[in-house]
């Protein structure tokens, strides 16, 4: 049994070696070419799609978008052998970059280009980029930003086919019913570092999260008579669900509740006095209308009405 583990590691060390050489060989730095982006579009002057012309076409990830030699013929004199040392580090054993080819097959540059995006949207190192380094491709948190910023579809099925892997290790089948620690320690180790707001957004919790299931889970069977101190003291956790300040205003007024100063005195038809409101809505007339804005033809015009 050990004579067979330790062939397995040695097996699975040698596999390692030769995926880091591969990974290596095929890897834009180790291409040997001489490139910067800074010297092209920032001191010449050039536009992404004098080199990338295919990219208004493209409706797919995996197109090649990488300029050829011949487009890099326009400018530069690519016939003459002791032009090569210009762009190849070792002229004598050229090596092209390696083409993206595995990047999100549904990506469509054409849709983003007639909406009007420009390239450094999506690219924006690539104008200070002065050598051959990573492709500087947007990570799925950019693209989550700026679609949920405009107001765009964030469903996984717009990006992503039925046959690729989405789910991370931490979502096995039980996840739906032990996320809640996930969620509240934000462990990212358990989701390969990403956050939970990356594939999912508020109205997603809120389709479980609302209605009688709340209580004796995130709200205790009490929580109506305890959870004065949490919204004064929490409020942004309280708004992450509650947006609307309606939702509090319309159950404290079915239920007669009352804010602490609403004591005996605080309004009153006395000519010239009107009680301690009349001074509130003095200096912050705002804080009245937070709950007296719909009602205030009933609450306000018998006495301001006349």
């Amino acid at each position: 049994m050990n004579r067979y583990l330790l062939l397995c590691l040695i097996g699975l060390g040698t596999g390692l070696t030769l995926f880091r050489m591969g990974t290596a060989q095929s890897s834009p730095q180790s291409s040997g070419l001489i490139f910067s982006h800074k010297l092209h579009v920032v001191e010449n002057e050039m536009d992404c799609l004098d080199c990338h012309p295919g990219a208004v076409r493209s409706e797919q990830g995996m197109d090649d978008l990488f300029p050829e030699m011949a487009a890099c013929g326009d400018c530069h004199d690519v016939e003459a052998e002791e032009e090569c040392g210009l762009c190849h580090q070792q002229p004598e054993e050229v090596a092209l970059i390696p083409r993206v080819d595995t990047y999100n097959r549904l990506f469509s540059h054409r849709q983003h280009a007639v909406a009007g995006l420009a390239c450094q949207t999506c690219h924006p190192r690539v104008k200070d980029k002065d050598r051959v380094t990573a492709y500087d491709l947007p990570d799925m948190a950019s693209c989550m930003d700026c679609h949920d910023r405009r107001g765009l579809w964030t469903d996984c099925r717009s990006c992503h086919l039925p046959d690729e892997p989405l789910k991370p290790v931490s979502h096995g089948p039980d996840f739906e019913h032990r996320h809640a620690d996930l969620a509240r320690l934000q462990n990212r180790s358990l989701t390969a570092g990403k956050d939970c707001r990356l594939c999912h957004q508020t109205r997603d919790c809120q389709r479980c999260h609302e209605g009688d299931n709340l209580e004796r889970f995130t709200h205790p069977l009490n929580y109506a008579f305890t959870h004065a101190l949490e919204a004064q003291g929490r409020q942004k956790d309280c708004s992450s669900c509650h947006r609307d300040r309606m939702f509090c205003v319309d159950c404290h007024r079915d239920f007669q509740v009352m804010p602490h100063n609403h004591v005996a005195g605080w309004s009153n038809r006395i000519p010239g006095d009107g009680g301690r409101h009349r001074w509130e809505a003095l200096n912050d007339l705002e804080a009245c209308l937070a709950c007296h804005q719909s009602n205030a033809e009933q609450i306000c015009q018998p006495c301001h009405g006349k």
